[in-house]
């Protein structure tokens, strides 16, 4: 959960767990979880801030179909069948 995301109403992305939890998984509003595809920094930002995520990074949010997380073999399986169906 700590790598969950909110978008706030400038499109930035925001950590969505700062307080209380929710009485309600209903009332969360979208979450977005990193995938890694895509990261754009100044390189000296990033050397400065050790971060990927400084203040006012911008959302991209991509499909899930092209969001696809290989951690595991299972996973890489999707992936492969995905691809093949996408042929």
């Amino acid at each position: 959960p700590h790598w969950l995301k909110s978008i706030n109403e400038q499109g930035e992305l925001v950590p969505w767990f700062e307080g209380n939890l929710p009485d309600r998984r209903q009332s969360v509003g979208e979450l977005y979880m990193p995938n890694g595809a895509i990261y754009m920094i100044a390189v000296d930002v990033l050397r400065k801030q050790h971060t990927f995520y400084p203040g006012c990074t911008l959302a991209y949010v991509m499909p899930p179909e092209r969001s696809i997380d290989v951690d595991s073999a299972w996973e890489f399986y999707l992936a492969q069948l995905i691809l093949m169906d996408q042929r």
